[in-house]
């Protein structure tokens, strides 16, 4: 049985209680790709990069607003660590996704968001939104104009929003290695380019995905423990794929679409279709229907363990 998740396969346990240790209870495999996320601004605010964003939110500490999905979210994380190594007090605004946070921001009824390149670059390109840095440790191959946060201003800031493949945790060591090896493959043909237009491919070992892992779940937990982040809902989407059975998709509340559409997108483009036909438990239709998926899901996984 095959994993696929995005970093809230770390962000859960760190605001609720989980029957799983991220760190512990998997073999990570690899990670597949990057959603990029961009820090926009409404263009009514008269800034035009990081640094006069900084200056002006000094200035006018508490005066300036951010979007976010709900507590939890990449993008409220985003967001508060931004606040954090900025020194500086913007207030957030949750909405209960991120697209109704990108149209609050679109609509100027909020000046600041942390937004996905797919969702908000043509924003930016037709000036409804003006761009300021992007969020990752490296420019984009795409925006190779953009700053980083890092660079422009905020040193030491990086958050990026992964997928990644994980493997129950005994699996033996030749199997993860062959599937890393077969997602590198796929991850470097050539005809996937352009299918990739909303990641940014991004291959690592198996140890340098446990240690990614690792790092960004103490980094994320000494922000949320700072931060008193926690409660309310949070978006789990966990794609689970398995030989010789259908995967399930687990999905929890909020801005779970999102994360969901990027990980369907990412194994399809990885050439990993193969492992399995999905199955999609989609959010939001009842109570019951979520426990259901949730059961399903743990039911595949606990399986293939």
């Amino acid at each position: 049985t095959l994993l696929v998740s995005g970093d809230t396969l770390w962000i859960v346990p760190l605001l609720q209680q989980t029957a799983y240790d991220p760190v512990k209870d998997f073999a990570p495999v690899t990670l597949i790709a990057t959603a990029p996320t961009l820090l926009v601004v409404h263009p009514s605010m008269p800034v035009k990069s990081v640094k006069e964003l900084v200056a002006l939110a000094r200035a006018r500490p508490g005066a300036i607003n951010y979007a976010s999905g709900t507590s939890g979210s990449s993008n409220h994380l985003a967001g508060e660590l931004f606040k954090r190594l900025a020194s500086i007090d913007i207030v957030r605004i949750p909405y209960r996704g991120t697209g109704p946070a990108l149209n609050a921001l679109l609509g100027g009824h909020v000046k600041v968001h942390f937004a996905l390149v797919a969702s908000s670059l043509q924003h930016v390109k037709n000036g409804t939104l003006r761009a300021l840095a992007v969020t990752t440790e490296k420019r984009l191959s795409s925006l190779p104009d953009v700053p980083t946060i890092a660079e422009a201003g905020v040193p030491g800031y990086e958050a990026t929003i992964w997928l990644g493949v994980m493997a129950p945790v005994n699996t033996p060591k030749a199997i993860v290695d062959w599937v890393n090896n077969e997602i590198k493959n796929a991850q470097t043909s050539p005809d996937m380019k352009p299918r990739l237009e909303a990641f940014e491919p991004w291959y690592m070992t198996p140890e340098q995905t446990a240690a990614r892992i690792k790092a960004d779940y103490e980094k994320y937990g000494y922000l949320i423990r700072l931060t008193g982040i926690g409660g309310g809902s949070v978006m789990t989407p966990v794609l689970m794929f398995g030989f010789g059975q259908p995967p399930a998709v687990a999905v929890g509340t909020d801005a779970a679409e999102d994360l969901l559409v990027l990980a369907a997108m990412a194994m399809d483009v990885c050439g990993l279709p193969t492992f399995a036909w999905l199955t999609l438990c989609l959010m939001g239709l009842c109570s019951v229907a979520k426990l259901a998926a949730w059961a399903l899901a743990l039911a595949v996984f606990g399986g293939g363990r």
